[in-house]
This record gives C-alpha cells, sequence and structure tokens, in this order.
C-alpha cells in the first residue's frame, strides 16, 4: 500500500474528510464588501458611495489605484437592531437555502462552522454569511458567483425581498458602488442579473 493511500485511509476513518459537494471560501477582501445593513444607514451609505466614485476617478490607473481609502462604520449597527440569530437560521431555512457546515479560508483551511460564531446558507452561487455576538447577528455579507439555476436564482431573490421586507435592510455592494432596497424586487431583480449566466 503506498503511503499517500495509508494517509488518505488514515484521514478518512479520523472523521476529517468532507464529503460535502460545496464549501464557501472566505477570504478576507471579501469580508462586508456586499453587506446587509439597517435602512437607517441609507444617506450615510449615499455620501461614502460618493466620495468612493471620487476615488475612483482620482486614483485609477491603467494597472490598480495609486491610494487605498478605508471605509467608516455604518451609524446604525446591524447588532443595534436585536435580529435574533435563530430567527435568521429559521428564515434562511424556510427559503430553502442550505445550511453549510464548514468554510475554507484563505491558505486552504477547511473549518467546522458548528461552535463558530461565523454562520453561512446558500449554494456555489450565492452564500449569505452571518456572525453572532451572543443571541444577535452582528453582520450579514454576501458572495456571489454566476448564477447558472432558474431555481437558485428564484431561492436568492425570494430570501432576499423577504429578508428586505421583514427586517428593514439594504443590499450594499461596495465593489460595484450599489445600494439595493431590498424591499423593492425591482430593484434586486435588476441586481441579480448581473450575476446571471
Amino acid at each position: 500500500m503506498s503511503l499517500l493511500f495509508q494517509r488518505f485511509l488514515n484521514y478518512f476513518k479520523s472523521g476529517k474528510l468532507i464529503t460535502r459537494s460545496y464549501i464557501p471560501m472566505l477570504w478576507e477582501d471579501d469580508y462586508c464588501q456586499v453587506e446587509l445593513v439597517p435602512k437607517e444607514n441609507l444617506p450615510f451609505l449615499q455620501q461614502q458611495m460618493k466620495e468612493l466614485e471620487l476615488f475612483d476617478q482620482e486614483h485609477r490607473t491603467d494597472y490598480g489605484y495609486t491610494d487605498i481609502v478605508q471605509r467608516e462604520d455604518h451609524p446604525v449597527k446591524t447588532i443595534s437592531c436585536e435580529f435574533r440569530a435563530d430567527y435568521l437560521k429559521v428564515a434562511l431555512s424556510s427559503f430553502k437555502l442550505p445550511e453549510l457546515h464548514h468554510m475554507r479560508y484563505e491558505a486552504g483551511e477547511i473549518r467546522s462552522l458548528k461552535k463558530s460564531k461565523t454562520k453561512a446558507y446558500g449554494f456555489e452561487s450565492f452564500t449569505l454569511f452571518f456572525e453572532i455576538e451572543e443571541e444577535y447577528v452582528a453582520t450579514i455579507w454576501l458572495k456571489f458567483h454566476l448564477i447558472t439555476s432558474v431555481t437558485e436564482y428564484d431561492i436568492i431573490l425570494d430570501a432576499l425581498y423577504h429578508l428586505g421586507e421583514e427586517t428593514n435592510l439594504l443590499l450594499v455592494d461596495w465593489n460595484a458602488v450599489e445600494i439595493i432596497d431590498l424591499s423593492n424586487k425591482v430593484q434586486i431583480n435588476g441586481y441579480l442579473k448581473g450575476w446571471w449566466k
């Protein structure tokens, strides 16, 4: 028996082999680049977006940027809305977003989310992450990939719309410099079409 095969068997017997087909990848640069925040932040966010557009005009080159910008904290934090984590878990499951039990970090290490403060729901085209402080949701952020399934598109649209209706949240995409009102299905649909195959 080869040494490589023996290691595989030992790893399999240890229970560390993960067979789930989708494990989300978390890069530090993705953290809150597409986030859900309380609607009370709208004037602040609009001002931040204007500043980002000016920054882009002044510092963009053919090779990247000549400087970096650091965003300010939102005046109204998500945790101040007191969304209970158990409510969000039940809501996401009811929208047919599967709970994800593992996450791959930048270096490729796979970690269990079972006892982690970070939770994840979704599939390859869309993952919703959130962090918990005590029993409340502290931050919510999203990661999109190319949406190739009509079923997944509909699930994402419905989940975002219902979250917006029930929790009064906005989707803020700092990469695209866009703000989407999640209580407006037309805006959500327009945004998602940018991720459609």
